[in-house]
């Protein structure tokens, strides 16, 4: 899923008349855009004490702090220039984007709701506040939003590609599938769509159709775009080549992506490294993992202290070369969704709650490779 756009950096229209026609605001923008964001910076916030109520000043100050990977400073120069532009839609929107890259949910959502009440048809941001939406679990409120972008605009593949993705969440598969046609007959290049679409299609089994969806996809994508990676990788592993998905999965997971999907990849990426006889980078990988279930389990109200404590405890154990769990040969389907066990560990006096599959494939790598003591463990 791609949102519509970051903040836009347009010539905009300013006063030529009084205190604020000495500011060289194309001057700002075109050290924004030759990337001297500190040059930029340090420019424009010497300017703000003379004009700390221009609202262009205020966004392009914004800007530069996003664009410098400071999202969180970027924050009270968009709630500004929003003060200030009251009955600007657009000015919610791009406080918007600020809120979500700070991490800001709730906060994005209410500052895209604002716009909307400003302007109803305003398609980017009810394709924006369905992402955002969706990123909450609020799939339903998330479909109905961007419906609603792709009635107005439904010449777009993005809010097309979008919509089937959150589709496809919900289990309407037929209907995701036609919005994943729609948007990849609109953009042939749109590698997202078809990463998306073929990893639907791989979810219900029909992994001849996703290989053919990826050959399509190569004839007019570049096979290392990001939107591929995940559907390669699921190609590779039907067909044993698993150097190829551990590359693709290792690929995919320098880029951004929700946690639920982040948890699978690392996963899957585990899996492929015990295959290849990697037992210590599948050890890491499995840790990981369950520090991302835990990382889930918390948003959505359940008691993450017992997976974070089985990953402390898997850590401890480990250090001292005990085996983890029972070898009871079962990985219960190796899902995700696999029935959740309980298990004990040695010299402890209490159970922790864990998901069987990752305990037992854990262990399984432990059995063939119990020298090793230590590992690098990826921050989450």
């Amino acid at each position: 899923m791609r949102a519509v756009r970051a903040i836009g950096m347009e010539r905009e229209k300013v006063s030529s008349s009084g205190s604020y026609a000495s500011l060289p605001i194309d001057d700002y923008r075109a050290l924004l855009h030759q990337g001297r964001f500190g040059d930029a910076l340090a420019k424009m916030l010497a300017a703000l004490p003379a004009h700390p109520d221009h609202p262009r000043l205020n966004k392009l100050i914004g800007v530069a702090y996003l664009l410098s990977g400071r999202p969180a400073e970027s924050v009270p120069y968009f709630e500004k220039c929003a003060a200030l532009e009251e009955a600007n839609a657009e000015a919610r929107f791009d406080l918007s984007v600020a809120y979500e890259a700070a991490g800001e949910l709730s906060w994005a959502a209410k500052a895209l709701r604002a716009a909307i009440r400003i302007d109803g048809d305003y398609a980017d941001a009810h394709n924006n506040l369905g992402l955002v939406l969706a990123k909450q679990d609020l799939l339903d409120q998330a479909v109905e939003h961007l419906r609603r972008a792709v009635a107005l605009n439904p010449d777009s593949a993005l809010f097309h590609g979008n919509l089937g993705a959150i589709l496809s969440r919900q289990e309407a598969m037929d209907e995701a599938a036609g919005h994943f046609e729609t948007a990849i007959r609109l953009d042939p290049a749109f590698a997202q769509a078809y990463g998306n679409y073929g990893d639907m299609l791989q979810r219900q089994n029909r992994l001849p159709e996703a290989r053919d969806l990826l050959e399509r996809a190569f004839a007019h994508c570049d096979p290392e775009d990001p939107g591929l990676l995940d559907l390669r990788a699921h190609v590779a592993s039907h067909e044993k080549d698993f150097e190829t998905e551990a590359r693709c999965l290792e690929q995919a997971l320098e880029h951004d992506a929700p946690d639920d999907q982040k948890r699978l990849q690392i996963s899957r990426l585990g899996k492929a490294r015990d295959r290849l006889g990697d037992y210590e980078g599948a050890f890491c990988c499995f840790a990981d993992a369950n520090r991302y279930s835990a990382k889930l389990a918390k948003r959505r109200g359940v008691d993450a202290k017992r997976y974070a404590d089985y990953v402390d405890a898997l850590i401890a154990q480990s250090e001292r070369s005990l085996p983890i769990v029972p070898d009871d040969g079962d990985d219960h389907g190796g899902g995700a969704d696999a029935p959740v066990s309980s298990w004990g560990f040695p010299g402890r006096g209490r159970r922790f709650w864990i998901p069987s599959w990752a305990a037992t494939r854990t262990y399984r790598c432990w059995r063939k490779n119990p020298s090793f003591t230590r590992y690098g463990n990826p921050p989450v």
